[in-house]
């Protein structure tokens, strides 16, 4: 059953066609980004139109990439725009308030996070491998004067990194390796790390007022052969 529509008529497509980027905020409101304007969409809790922001370019307000978004306190927004090496910020009502200048040489996806307390983390590599492959990714807070405050390390799972590395012209790609056993994480809103570790079928809530929670799963591992 169709619970909401978001469009002025049923078959009319021109507000967006290709969705990158989509946060709810407190009022149940939608912030759409749409990659081929590079520009946001602030649909109300009914699925209307509010207000179609910025547009694609490197003036202020406008974008070029969505690498990570958050709603804020007060129902403002913050959007990382990696092409443009900065982070926008948003009233709550759509207007550009300033940007956040972020040095260009890394980016990722979903790299704006956020916790109960308001504050703003940056993803960004923390710690880096010795043979110059991009190492641990990390977050790093974001002051509200734009500085960079405390770097949050994520719990080093010792779960081997087994990839391939490409370089040309001074940029850099890693792939991992599909058969072996790799980890992740995710950042709670309590402000603590979930990690994964896939070598040894274990989750670790590392909460920082209480004890940390482990879940294991007791299977054997699989063996792979060479071939």
């Amino acid at each position: 059953m169709q619970e909401l529509s978001i469009a002025p008529g049923a078959d009319d497509t021109t507000l967006f066609t290709n969705v990158n980027g989509f946060k709810v905020d407190r009022a149940g409101r939608f912030w759409v980004f749409d990659q081929s304007t590079s520009s946001i969409f602030l649909f109300d809790a009914k699925g209307a139109l509010v207000r179609h922001i910025g547009r694609r370019g490197g003036g202020p307000g406008e974008m070029t990439s969505d690498n990570g978004s958050v709603v804020l306190q007060g129902d403002r927004f913050a959007i990382w725009d990696a092409q443009n090496a900065r982070i926008s910020w948003f009233a709550q009502n759509g207007a550009f308030e300033r940007s956040t200048v972020i040095s260009k040489g890394f980016y990722t996806f979903g790299g704006l996070k956020t916790d109960r307390t308001g504050a703003v983390f940056i993803t960004l590599p923390v710690v880096r491998n010795p043979d110059g492959r991009l190492g641990r990714l990390g977050l790093i807070e974001i002051r509200p004067d734009g500085s960079f405050g405390d770097t949050l390390t994520p719990p080093d799972l010792k779960v081997p990194d087994v990839g391939y590395s490409a370089s040309r012209g001074g940029a850099s790609v890693t792939y991992q390796s599909r058969n072996a056993a790799s980890s992740m994480w995710v950042w709670q809103a309590d402000g603590y790390f979930a990690t994964v570790d896939g070598l040894r079928s274990r989750i670790v809530l590392s909460r920082r007022t209480a004890k940390p929670v482990v879940i294991d799963r007791g299977l054997p591992p699989v063996r792979i052969s060479s071939d």
